[in-house]
């Protein structure tokens, strides 16, 4: 048994030697059978969520309505869910009713993926009553059960296949991808926050291209945001080379450049990204369009910064029928032999110019500030306090000032 489980086995014992069942479910087991690093390790139990709480010492309440409990075990959280029954889903998506069982195989019949729906023991032994194991051999994704039951209870599903076809390189079952083709519309009751997570995932899959071609062709495109109808460049997308090192900024300005996307900004903050995610993104995409026209310059460098000059290039080189490629080592190394990197780096400040000077604050300090910067990259100026006030005294005279 690998060792994110033997990490566990402690809690497994515990809720046994009270007379409970207790087993391993869900993704840790489905990865351990891929051969995939595994994560969170999540376990099933017929205690129900107050007698968890009991035996544990350390538990957090984050759902026991809904049967989940996290232990904490040697600084570990752990979810632990009481086997439970869901009906009478609220907007295609959470179960109005939870009904407690203590039946694993009525638990595992609620999960939506064969592949999803299998418990291991203590011991390693598998519990697979709906033939995940199978499913997996056979590369296939089929729900557990009616396609259209499972989608029509909760509609992220319908996205989820995709998602497992891209990560896993998995075919979809053509009775749950008709499913997907008629219950499509169902993806409008999803929020943004649940299809960003599983966009990501999808866009990140070794199988993108497939699952992206499925997106389209299945209608759920059409309500995920900005992608519906009218879009430019979507076939252009599909077939671009996506290594594996390629990352998820990359991607996202990589899509925003083959959608020919005129406000880049107002499509980003439609998928309610954070600020600081949504303007590393814009950001590349910004330079990817300047890199396709030009080489590096200093000044481009410097404005890009480390990060954005490495992502950008790395998109430049995944795609090889595109321009010469500089490298992102090459134009890291390049960015930091830069004589500078910021504004701070200057032997001069704008307090500084307005002492020299004896003239009111005003816009010519900013403008100051950036000729002394275009003029120390491009090597015209040294970074030195006299030479910049020698400089700056010859520009003030020639601005009148």
């Amino acid at each position: 048994m690998k060792k994110e489980f033997l990490d566990a086995l402690p809690i497994i014992h515990a809720l046994e030697k009270e007379g409970y069942e207790a087993y391993f479910v869900g993704g840790s087991v489905r990865d351990l059978l891929l051969g995939r690093d595994i994560h969170d390790v999540d376990i099933a139990t017929s205690a129900a969520p107050g007698k968890v709480q009991e035996i544990f010492s350390k538990t957090a309440d984050v759902g026991a309505a809904h049967g989940t409990i996290i232990v904490l075990h040697e600084g570990e959280p752990y979810e632990v869910t009481t086997f439970r029954t869901e009906s009478d889903y609220e907007n295609f998506r959470r179960p109005e009713t939870v009904q407690f069982v203590t039946s694993l195989k009525e638990d595992l019949k609620r999960r939506d993926f064969t592949m999803n729906a299998m418990a291991m023991d203590k011991d390693g032994n598998l519990h697979d009553y709906f033939n995940g194991k199978d499913a997996i051999r056979d590369k296939k994704i089929e729900t557990v059960g009616n396609p259209e039951d499972r989608y029509t209870e909760d509609a992220l599903r319908m996205l989820r296949a995709l998602r497992f076809s891209s990560q896993l390189d998995f075919a979809i079952t053509p009775d749950s991808l008709e499913a997907i083709n008629r219950l499509a519309s169902l993806m409008k009751h999803i929020s943004v926050e649940r299809k960003l997570i599983e966009f990501d995932k999808l866009l990140k899959g070794k199988a993108a291209s497939a699952a992206l071609d499925l997106l389209q062709s299945s209608g759920l495109i059409e309500f995920m945001p900005g992608l519906g109808k009218g879009i430019h460049g979507w076939e252009t997308f599909i077939a671009r080379t996506l290594p594996p090192a390629l990352g998820l900024p990359e991607r996202w300005a990589l899509l925003l450049f083959d959608l020919e996307v005129e406000q880049p900004k107002e499509f980003l903050k439609q998928w309610k990204m954070p600020v600081k995610r949504m303007d590393k993104i814009h950001s590349v995409y910004l330079f990817l369009r300047k890199r396709l026209k030009n080489q590096w310059t200093n000044l481009m460098l410097y404005e890009a910064g480390a990060e954005t000059v490495c992502l950008t290039e790395a998109i430049c080189e995944s795609q090889h029928d595109w321009i010469q490629k500089t490298g992102a080592e090459k134009a890291a190394a390049d960015y930091s032999r830069l004589p500078i990197h910021s504004r701070a780096d200057l032997y001069i400040n704008g307090n500084e110019l307005l002492q020299i000077a004896g003239n009111e604050p005003g816009p010519w300090v900013a403008d100051a500030l950036h000729a002394i910067e275009l003029e120390v990259l491009e090597g015209r100026l040294h970074n030195s306090r006299n030479e910049i006030e020698r400089w700056f005294l010859r520009w003030s005279n020639q601005k009148g000032m």
